[in-house]
């Protein structure tokens, strides 16, 4: 089974990968430098090509983490990690982000984009989802298990949209 672990950048799928990599086998989509077609100076991002990620995990059984692993046609199931906007906002102002980058990404959040690309493109049946608002690393983690033996007791369901409401 190939897992896809995404969500917003800051909602903690390195720091979950990081505590499930001894159970199972992780790749990180930031590490295949082999798969960056450029750099997006404005996001102050690698540029992936999805295709070359393609061909270097489908059939690889594990978890495939990135913001962009939803996007990937050949995983099992997708899981998304959400993180209410504030959080999100303290998390990667901490980081030292740029402001432009971290509006985008909490109005990302808040729109909930990655989980509805996430369903748009594998169907509900294949994506789950985690908050990891106010949460440890180890209270993720078992809740990641979880979803992983019951997803329909995960379905997406997290809903910031009256957040932005609150920004104007």
């Amino acid at each position: 089974m190939l897992i896809a672990l995404t969500g917003t950048p800051g909602t903690g799928k390195t720091s979950l990968s990081d505590a499930i990599r001894t159970a199972i086998d992780v790749v990180h989509i930031g590490d295949m430098s082999e798969c960056f077609s450029g750099r997006d100076d404005l996001r102050d991002s690698h540029i992936v090509d999805l295709e070359c990620v393609e061909t270097r995990v489908c059939g690889f059984s594990g978890v495939v983490e990135g913001h962009t692993s939803h996007l990937l046609r050949c995983v099992d199931l997708v899981v998304v990690l959400r993180t209410h906007p504030d959080e999100l906002r303290r998390r990667l102002e901490a980081r030292g982000y740029h402001h432009s980058k971290i509006c985008e990404n909490v109005e990302a959040e808040a729109m909930g984009l990655i989980v509805s690309e996430a369903v748009s493109i594998h169907g509900v049946e294949k994506v789950v989802e985690i908050d990891t608002t106010g949460k440890a690393v180890d209270e993720v983690a078992e809740i990641f298990w979880k979803a992983l033996k019951t997803p329909e007791d995960y379905r997406p369901r997290v809903d910031y949209t009256e957040e932005i409401l609150k920004w104007y």
